[in-house]
């Protein structure tokens, strides 16, 4: 068993189906892009793989143990999850939110003071210490988000959008830290997004998610130098293509 095993799962939100039978199989040293459209059911999935939502049917799996919507604090501690639509309390200084996070995941205060140090000069957000969230702009407080992740060293990196907000430099150092740790077999990285030259460079395992469905997969990263830059927005546009053909193919066709 991989170190992250999604099985068969659906979820359905009253009529409309958001997953339909989605199995995913990661290990650690593996940086897995998840590329769809909107609706495509990204967000969703990667939500019922960190235990913030219940599956309609099927299980996820991380280490052998089974997450669930009330899973153990053990299994989330591995985990660092950024989710698409950021939400901070912003009543807290940025010193004062990555102390309480700290404090929240059990992070030694003397890791939690090296760690904060140089994530923070390294996101350009040690200026901003003492300033209170709610004060910052949405790039900074998701460099914030950023640096609150990575501080804890986790296992397992869920990541909804997790360039949104970021300069070309940000961007830049966060693919490189994480590129590190999967090289490292540290960790794992699942990322979502809709930037398809971004994960074809970065990513070493590429999924793409139509309608709740995973249409393909593909290992290996793209090695930008010797394939075109379009080569994974054209493998995208035709697996949605060949999925709506057979979708309106009558029973004559069949």
């Amino acid at each position: 068993m991989a170190f992250l095993e999604a099985k068969k799962l659906v979820k359905y939100y009253g009529k409309i189906l958001a997953l339909n039978n989605v199995s995913l199989s990661i290990d650690k040293g593996t940086i897995y892009g998840l590329v769809g459209p909107n609706g495509a059911g990204k967000s969703t999935l990667l939500r019922i793989i960190v235990g913030v939502t219940k599956p309609t049917f099927g299980h996820v799996f991380l280490n052998g143990e089974e997450i669930t919507f009330h899973t153990n604090v053990h299994l989330r501690k591995l985990i660092g999850y950024i989710p698409e639509k950021i939400s901070l309390y912003n009543a807290l200084t940025v010193r004062e939110f990555l102390s309480f996070i700290a404090k929240l995941y059990d992070v030694p205060e003397d890791i939690f003071e090296s760690n904060v140090k140089t994530l923070s000069e390294i996101f350009g957000i040690a200026p901003y210490m003492e300033k209170y969230i709610g004060t910052l702009s949405k790039g900074y407080q998701q460099r914030v988000l950023v640096v609150s992740i990575l501080m804890r060293n986790p296992s397992v990196y869920i990541l909804d959008e997790p360039f949104y907000g970021l300069d070309p430099h940000g961007i830049h150092l966060l693919k490189t830290i994480l590129t590190e740790k999967a090289e490292n077999g540290d960790a794992l990285v699942l990322v979502a997004s809709h930037i398809l030259p971004l994960i074809q460079e970065f990513a070493t395992k590429i999924g793409i998610i139509y309608k709740g469905r995973i249409l393909l997969e593909k290992e290996g990263r793209l090695e930008i130098e010797k394939i075109p830059a379009t080569f994974l927005e054209k493998l995208y546009l035709e697996s949605i293509k060949e999925v709506e053909r057979l979708e309106n193919m009558d029973t004559s066709e069949i």
